[in-house]
């Protein structure tokens, strides 16, 4: 279960169905999962990257795999607000395992007497 209560619940449901739906295909390409970053500032914030997690086993020369167009929409989902919730300066991690384990990681800067702090 995801630990945070800034992911879009439905949209953990939806990427645990496509990933159960594709789960032979993505064992037979060696993918283990995938890590999703995020950023933002203000009243904006996006992904900055998702990279799959291919098994030790997999020759890097092999990692190559172009995920279809429909599960970018899918990580897009898992945060709500459009950017909203990345507050000024905020970001994190989601690590989705291939068995369905989703773990999220977030920092958020707040203003305090004009320093900033990451909490």
């Amino acid at each position: 279960m995801a630990n945070s209560s800034l992911i879009n619940e439905d949209a953990i449901a939806r990427i645990r169905t496509w990933i159960e739906a594709t789960k032979q295909e993505l064992d037979a390409r060696g993918i283990a999962g995938f890590e999703a970053c995020y950023s933002g500032e203000g009243d904006s914030g996006a992904f900055d990257y998702v990279d799959w997690i291919y098994r030790e086993d997999i020759p890097f020369k092999k990692q190559n795999y172009a995920p279809p167009p429909v599960f970018a929409g899918l990580v897009d989902d898992l945060l709500p607000g459009n950017g909203f919730e990345i507050n000024d300066g905020g970001g994190g991690t989601i690590l989705c395992e291939i068995t369905g384990e989703i773990r999220h990681t977030s920092y958020y800067y707040i203003q305090t007497d004009g320093e900033s702090e990451e909490l």
